[in-house]
């Protein structure tokens, strides 16, 4: 029996409360990025975060938009973080105000770098695998 994908089903409770969870353990993941001081601190502190930020923002938008093919939620975040990054080449006075902000830091960033486009790529495969992954635990895939 093939198993296939139907993303255009309707969430069950289950599955709202798997992704419910993840996001609250990817959140946390991504703070802890944040604070981390240990072995490794510096990958940790500037890069890992990226990867936590497109698992994140990849369960965000396929919990708000559950008609929207996973793929094209994925592909959305990943254009939209490499636009957010490029801007960060770009220093106008309005865009320094909300980066003066921690959460205009934080979502915005301050300092262009080439490498965190390759951590965007892994936190949307991650992103996209954990999305198949909850709905195959909440029994979203339908047998042919």
């Amino acid at each position: 029996m093939k198993r296939t994908f139907d993303y255009k089903a309707k969430k069950t409770p289950q599955h709202k409360l798997l992704l419910l969870i993840s996001l609250v353990l990817v959140s946390l993941l991504g703070i802890f990025t944040k604070v981390y001081a240990g072995p490794g601190q510096i990958w940790i502190n500037h890069s890992a975060g990226g990867i936590a930020y497109e698992i994140f923002f990849c369960l965000f938008l396929h919990l708000a938009f559950p008609k929207i093919h996973p793929i094209k939620i994925v592909l959305s975040v990943f254009i939209a973080t490499c636009l957010i990054e490029f801007l960060q080449l770009y220093h106008p006075h309005w865009l320094q105000v909300l980066r003066s902000f921690w959460l205009g830091k934080a979502i915005l960033g301050t300092t262009f770098n080439p490498w965190d486009f390759f951590h965007y790529l892994v936190g949307c495969i991650i992103g996209i695998l954990w999305i198949f992954g909850i709905k195959y635990l909440s029994g979203r895939y339908e047998a042919h």
